[in-house]
């Protein structure tokens, strides 16, 4: 039997002129289409992004059914604001 694989990325980038580092962005994620089981993950690092969509890609070749905890959490790439810009 086949199983459905599909799975969903969602990057939702701008630009803070006034912060530091002006990059934020937004990934809303699942491995599980159809659970119901999206994930929530902000970012103000590009490598940071780029290594959550690589690792996120592997995971979905893996045939992963989901994500509970991310390796790159938000508050790790975030700047040091107190969350000030998160959004």
């Amino acid at each position: 039997m086949v199983t459905d694989r599909t799975a969903v990325l969602i990057v939702r980038a701008w630009a803070e002129p006034d912060a530091p580092s002006s990059l934020r962005a937004s990934a809303r994620y699942t491995s599980a289409v159809g659970v119901g089981a999206w994930h929530t993950i902000k970012f103000a690092d590009p490598d940071a992004i780029a290594e959550f969509v690589r690792a996120w890609l592997a995971e979905v070749e893996a045939g992963a059914s989901s994500r509970e905890e991310p390796e790159t959490t938000a508050e790790d790439n975030w700047l040091n604001d107190g969350g000030a810009n998160a959004g």
